[in-house]
């Protein structure tokens, strides 16, 4: 499989986009998830019932696994 690519925060003002139907795809942004607040993130697709697909094709469920950066 293809590393992630990984992006950088620069404040863009990005909002992630809110389900309107329940089987609805959202394009959304995972930031890392290290506790100093770090704005490192990959891009993707959240399906139904908090399945992730990264644009590079890993899946995660993101109800119990999170991403860290390759800093963290």
């Amino acid at each position: 499989m293809k590393p992630f690519k990984e992006y950088i925060d620069k404040d863009d003002n990005f909002k992630h986009p809110e389900r309107t139907t329940e089987s609805e795809v959202l394009d959304i942004r995972l930031y890392c998830n290290h506790p100093d607040g770090c704005n490192v993130y990959i891009k993707g697709w959240e399906g139904y019932n908090g399945n992730f697909t990264a644009e590079t094709g890993q899946h995660a469920d993101l109800r119990n696994q999170c991403f860290l950066c390759d800093k963290h």
